[in-house]
C-alpha cells in the first residue's frame, strides 16, 4: 500500500494524475479520487509513406488533439527529416495543447533490415537502407522515437479500437502501397526478429514475373497491391486511380478492374492460407 502510495504522489507531482476530492464512505478515512490528467502530457504519432506525411497528437486520454497531413515530394533521409520536423512543430503549434511531448511513434513501409533489399516498399524511399531510421527522426524531432512497421501499427490499431477487440488472435492484411500482414497471437504483436513477421508482400508468386523495388521478381504486392492495381488501370487508359474513381469502376463492373481482382485474388489467397 505504501509503494503505491508513493508512485501515485509522484504521478500527480509530475502531472500526470489529478485528484477529484475524496469520496464518502461509511467509516475510515475517505479515499482520495484520481483520474489520468489529459493535459499532463502528449504523444505524437506520424505516418511517414512514399508521398506524404501525417501527423496526429493524442493525449495522456487517448484523444486526438491535432492532425495534419502534408505531401511529400522528397524521399531523401534530410528531406524527410525535415518536412517531419515542420510538421510536428505545426501540429504542436495550436494554443490551449499540453506543452510536454513524451514521444513519437513513426510507422514506415517495411521490410526492415534485410540483407539485398535496395528500397523500402514498392516505391523506393532513396538512402534509408542501412540507416538508422529511429535515430536519425529522434534527432530531426528532438524527441524519442519508436519506429514499427506501418502493417504491425495497423494491426495494433485494430486490436485496440477496431473489429479486433475481442479477439486474442489474428492477422490484418495490410494493403499500402506495398501488401503487409500484421499479426496478433495472444493478445501481442507479433514482430519477429527485425520486426518484418508478416511481410507477405515480397513473396515471390509468379516464376520470372515482374521486377520488384526489393530486387526480386514475381514478388505478391507486385500483384495484389494498391500500386500494382493503379498500374493495372493506368495500363487500360484510366489516369484517375483514386478510391472514388476505383468504386465507381467496380460499380459499372469494368473488366480492367474485375480481371486484376481476379488474378490479385488468385495469388493472395494461398499465401494467407499458408
Amino acid at each position: 500500500a505504501q509503494a503505491v502510495s508513493n508512485i501515485v504522489a509522484e504521478l500527480v507531482e509530475e502531472g500526470f494524475l489529478v485528484e477529484q476530492g475524496r469520496r464518502r464512505t461509511a467509516r475510515g478515512q475517505p479515499p482520495v479520487e484520481l483520474a489520468v490528467n489529459p493535459d499532463g502530457g502528449m504523444t505524437a504519432g506520424m505516418e511517414i509513406a512514399t508521398d506524404h506525411v501525417t501527423t496526429v497528437l493524442v493525449d495522456l486520454a487517448g484523444k486526438i488533439r491535432a492532425q495534419r497531413s502534408a505531401r511529400l515530394d522528397d524521399v531523401t533521409v534530410a528531406g524527410v527529416q525535415r518536412l517531419a520536423a515542420a510538421e510536428l512543430t505545426q501540429a504542436r503549434a495550436a494554443n490551449g495543447l499540453p506543452r510536454r511531448l513524451l514521444g513519437c511513434g513513426v510507422v514506415m513501409p517495411g521490410p526492415f533490415e534485410v540483407e539485398g533489399m535496395n528500397s523500402v516498399g514498392a516505391s523506393p524511399l532513396p538512402g534509408w537502407a542501412g540507416q538508422d531510421a529511429g535515430q536519425l527522426l529522434t534527432d530531426a524531432l528532438g524527441t524519442p522515437v519508436t519506429i514499427e512497421n506501418d502493417a504491425t501499427a495497423a494491426a495494433v490499431g485494430e486490436h485496440l479500437h477496431g473489429l479486433g477487440r475481442n479477439l486474442r488472435h489474428f492477422c490484418q492484411v495490410y494493403f499500402g502501397a506495398g501488401l503487409g500482414l500484421g499479426v496478433i497471437i495472444a493478445g501481442q504483436p507479433y514482430r519477429g526478429a527485425f520486426g518484418n513477421a508478416g511481410e507477405i508482400g515480397h513473396i515471390p508468386v509468379v516464376r520470372g514475373g515482374l521486377a520488384c523495388a526489393c530486387g526480386g521478381q514475381g514478388c505478391l504486392e507486385r500483384y495484389a497491391s494498391v500500386h500494382a492495381l493503379a498500374e493495372t488501370l493506368r495500363a487500360a487508359g484510366i489516369a484517375d486511380t483514386g478510391p472514388d474513381e476505383i468504386a465507381r469502376l467496380h460499380a459499372q463492373g469494368h473488366p480492367a478492374l474485375l480481371g486484376w481482382i481476379t488474378e490479385a485474388a488468385g495469388l493472395l489467397a494461398p499465401v494467407v492460407a499458408m
